[in-house]
């Protein structure tokens, strides 16, 4: 608004500024100049653009930038924290290794890791319910959902995209595996529609398949109240009974709204995701 704060007078309690003094302020004294205006609204400077002309080139947003800058602004505004760890993946590891030949053969479908850990999360979203939810801030109210539709942040031509696996605790492994292969053709090729990218209740962003990154903080997918990240599964020494061995570990990360779960709440999260990516068995079932 182009107000110096030292001159609105508070009407809060102990002379706390509020909303209202500063819009008051505003309409009676003061209007941003267009060099003000342009500066905030560019964070560069009107006299550096002239100084740097020929040095600078002015990119238009296209519509789905537009829309990525927005939820993210709405991301942003989620009072945040994160919880971190390492799953000892080496049984996953080896039962995609063993079976996506066959699959590949038999179903046509590329099988990866990521169908496995979506049924590892369903599984501790159900135990651990406020996860699987979004805030209402006006009634200040938890907005839990007992369904599960999961999605994939994706990254496509012209940016960042959310597709959703909808009902994904209905489907099984080879399912779920021809739809993160159907509806990546469908960022791919630009036919993905509306409907694939909505109505999430939780999200997991693949930050290992672009083959970097070993723990991160991924932006929340509002109105989703937290995300998982998922990172390159290495060779890594992992201790089993007393004996130092090399294991392939998964880092993992989740960005979590403190407003509706704690701290606590997410190492619980995390370590049910965990037990069920680290038991052999839970896998061999699905």
């Amino acid at each position: 608004m182009g107000i110096d704060i030292t001159k609105v007078k508070g009407t809060g309690p102990g002379g706390r500024i509020l909303e209202s003094d500063l819009k008051a302020y505003g309409n009676q004294n003061v209007q941003a100049s267009p060099q003000q205006t342009q500066k905030q609204a560019s964070g560069f400077s009107a006299a550096l653009e002239a100084m740097h002309k020929d040095q600078i080139e002015r990119v238009p947003l296209s519509q789905t930038r537009k829309a990525i800058a927005k939820n993210m602004e709405a991301s942003w505004t989620i009072p945040r924290a994160v919880h971190m760890d390492l799953i000892d993946a080496t049984s996953l590891y080896n039962i995609v290794a063993r079976e996506k030949d066959r699959v590949m053969k038999e179903e046509n479908t590329k099988l990866t890791f990521l169908p496995f850990i979506i049924k590892a999360t369903i599984n501790a979203l159900k135990e651990n319910p406020n996860f699987n939810a979004s805030y209402d801030s006006e009634k200040l109210e938890i907005i839990r959902k007992n369904y599960y539709n999961i999605g994939l942040a994706a990254e496509a031509p012209d940016g960042l995209k959310v597709v959703v696996i909808k009902d994904a605790d209905k489907k099984n492994i080879i399912e779920i595996a021809k739809e993160i292969e159907d509806l990546s053709n469908k960022i791919k090729n630009q036919t993905i529609t509306i409907d694939e990218m909505k109505d999430s209740t939780f999200s997991i962003t693949n930050i290992g398949s672009l083959g970097g990154g070993f723990l991160s903080v991924p932006m929340i997918n509002y109105p989703d109240v937290a995300i998982l990240g998922i990172h390159l599964i290495r060779d890594m020494p992992v201790v089993k009974d007393g004996n130092i061995v090399i294991g392939k570990v998964l880092p993992y990360s989740i960005s979590f709204d403190h407003r509706v779960v704690d701290g606590a709440e997410a190492v619980k999260f995390g370590n049910a995701i965990k037990s069920y990516i680290e038991d052999p068995e839970f896998l061999e079932m699905l």
